[in-house]
């Protein structure tokens, strides 16, 4: 029999609270990919997708054109690196390194979007970074502190401030400012064609502009503290099928234990945490619940979705 405490009772109609004042999720197409006519007539089978896009779509990427003097080329996104085809969840990626395409191409950028659901908001937010003039150095400048963070030493270096060095050299807090930058660029640019706050909340599944720049924060907070989904898995080993062993459960929660109970350690996490829902609730605004939230708050599992 399941057991729910007034806790539980609390947090779950909290969550339900929350879940209400989303707006419905209600994604705008882009249009569609297919192959070229011509091709088909001369019996190719294995034929390249052509975009086609609808009308609103067709007017951003003249738009696109006409502010940054390159054309944007819309491509659909590849398979995904274990060899899945595309879901249709309407992901996309742009790749700034790219020599043809990429941030250095005098004329042209491209763009990957979902093969199966091309989505305009997606479009958009690719077509931001696309134009983002900052996105290659900054792409650089993540790979280089990377490697300069694992490979540095810093003597007498306390846990907190191991943890800003990492969030701040190695990517994460980089990423999620590129990513809101390429956030407010699609909202913006929505706005300005007459979309209401209310239809550019309906196009993100949860209805928060913040949250997926803010992931890249929380995945990394969780990579370096081993809490992720991956590491707990791996935690309770069963060798036989009566035997479960919780040696690495226990090293683990201890590990943890010790880590939280660091000096200065917490408080240099709560304040990585606030900076980032600082910078989004001012970059979003009311796109994004993170500007209302504190790390004590988000720690506690007192919200859902951060």
């Amino acid at each position: 029999m399941a057991y729910d405490s007034p806790l539980d009772s609390l947090l779950r109609g909290q969550r339900y609270r929350e879940e209400e004042k989303r707006k419905k999720y209600n994604p705008v197409s882009a249009g569609r990919f297919r192959a070229p006519a011509t091709m088909s007539m001369l019996g190719i089978k294995e034929r390249p997708a052509e975009f086609e896009p609808n009308e609103a779509a067709k007017k951003y990427l003249e738009d696109f054109m006409l502010q940054t003097k390159r054309r944007l080329y819309v491509k659909p996104e590849a398979d995904n690196v274990f060899g899945e085809a595309n879901t249709g969840d309407g992901s996309g990626y742009y790749a700034p390194e790219a020599v043809e395409g990429g941030s250095n191409d005098p004329r042209k950028r491209y763009v990957y979007v979902d093969s199966k659901n091309p989505d305009l908001f997606t479009l958009i937010h690719e077509g931001g970074h696309a134009q983002d003039r900052a996105l290659l150095e900054a792409s650089l400048d993540e790979g280089i502190g990377r490697d300069k963070f694992f490979n540095t030493v810093v003597p007498d270096e306390t846990a907190g401030d191991n943890l800003k060095r990492y969030m701040e050299t190695a990517g994460p807090i980089g990423r999620m400012k590129s990513e809101t930058i390429a956030q407010k660029y699609a909202i913006d640019y929505l706005k300005s064609k007459g979309y209401s706050d209310d239809q550019i909340l309906g196009m993100e599944q949860v209805g928060d502009f913040g949250l997926y720049p803010y992931s890249y924060v929380s995945d990394a907070l969780r990579y370096r503290e081993g809490t992720g989904r991956q590491d707990r898995a791996n935690l309770v080993t069963m060798p036989d099928a009566n035997t479960v062993d919780y040696t690495n459960h226990d090293n683990y929660l201890k590990k943890l234990g010790d880590l939280y109970l660091t000096p200065g350690y917490l408080e240099a996490r709560d304040k990585i945490q606030q900076d980032a829902f600082t910078y989004l609730g001012n970059q979003l605004g009311r796109f994004t619940q993170a500007g209302d939230k504190t790390p004590r708050e988000v720690n506690l599992g007192t919200f859902f979705g951060y």
